[in-house]
């Protein structure tokens, strides 16, 4: 009996645009097929999967994320990752992508397969800790943004505080509240979500968690952004019969996650301290669909008076600061300092 393995064409892809340990391999079948004769004893009832590609990662640090690719050219087709040995890790997954952060220092295999396709990660981790040296503005951060559960303790952590004297509080159905120090504990028995509010010095702080939906559908799921994602907001305004003027926020991610209806959890709070928008993570489909494209949410601020305000932006567990102004022709002006996480365009709109 004569064994017939098809050989298509390969392209190997290491994208280093997002961020400096990410990895991508993309994979374009073209019809190209050769025959080699062999022999066989026994007909070959299992399929065997692949290794197309093979990648080695070094100085990796503990706690310093990671992000892995694999598309196989359809996006319906679902992705498994395995992580040998199986510890010291934790792992996020959503359509092609995983982003994977080491506990523990040694050498771990990491294997992406479909149904009969796999790449294989060679990763080193070093004994040393991962420190985002970026990461220096005064921020309100949650051990646990989404899916918290009823009662479930969640930490929240004033970092790069500009003082050592905190002011808490909190909106939603809280059960337990310990504001004796940074970190701040709270818990909370219902609702859909939960904001936390820090003042430290001068400076207000906030942070929105989402709570596990006692009404859960099992086809969709939450997911963190991934590691690299990026935010793009386009402002806009509309204006009612009467004239009125309503500030228009909408915000893309980079990447796609699993399918045409994923969107934003999103949050917008006005108060005496300016605007803010919390960005908590993705809805997104929990079976992948071949139609993907990026998740989106508009929010919308109303009865904005004449002045400027800071403007705050949660991505995940980070804080961005700007402000906006609206001047008495009717035109808003953001002033925003562009870090490469969220992008706002354009910054003037009437």
């Amino acid at each position: 009996m004569e064994r017939i393995e098809s050989v298509l064409s390969l392209i190997k892809l290491i994208n280093t645009g997002i961020m400096k340990h990410q990895w991508k391999v993309i994979l374009f079948f073209a019809m190209a097929t050769f025959m080699i004769a062999c022999k066989k004893t026994t007909p070959d009832n299992i399929a065997q999967r692949d290794n197309i590609f093979r990648q080695t990662l070094k100085s990796i640090k503990r706690s310093e994320p990671i992000l892995l690719s694999f598309d196989v050219g359809n996006n319906a087709n679902v992705v498994s990752w395995q992580v040998l040995p199986n510890s010291n890790y934790t792992i996020t997954k959503a359509g092609v992508y995983a982003s994977l952060v080491f506990t523990s220092a040694g050498t771990y295999t990491v294997i992406a397969s479909t149904l009969d396709k796999q790449a294989t990660y060679n990763v080193t981790i070093a004994d040393s800790i991962y420190t985002d040296l970026s990461d220096t503005s005064f921020s309100l951060q949650a051990s646990k943004l989404l899916d918290v559960l009823p009662n479930e303790t969640v930490q929240f952590l004033a970092k790069n505080s500009p003082a050592n004297i905190f002011v808490w509080s909190a909106s939603g159905n809280v059960s337990v509240a310990n504001t004796l120090g940074n970190p701040a504990m709270f818990s909370f028995s219902n609702g859909k979500t939960a904001t936390i509010k820090v003042t430290s010095g001068s400076e207000i702080r906030s942070c929105t968690i989402w709570l596990k939906d006692s009404l859960s559908n099992a086809s969709v799921t939450t997911s963190p952004f991934m590691f690299g994602d990026k935010l793009t907001i386009t402002p806009s305004v509309t204006k009612d019969l009467l004239g009125n003027k309503t500030l228009v926020i909408t915000a893309k991610t980079n990447f796609n996650y699993q399918s045409n209806t994923d969107s934003i959890l999103s949050v917008a709070i006005a108060g005496s301290e300016g605007y803010t928008v919390s960005y908590g993570g993705v809805l997104m489909a929990s079976v992948p669909t071949s139609n993907v494209i990026a998740p989106s949410v508009v929010n919308k601020f109303e009865g904005i008076g004449i002045g400027t305000y800071p403007f705050y932006v949660n991505f995940g567990n980070k804080t961005l600061v700007g402000s906006v102004t609206l001047n008495a022709a009717g035109v808003y002006t953001f002033e925003w300092k562009n870090n490469g996480d969220v992008t706002i365009f354009p910054l003037t709109v009437q």
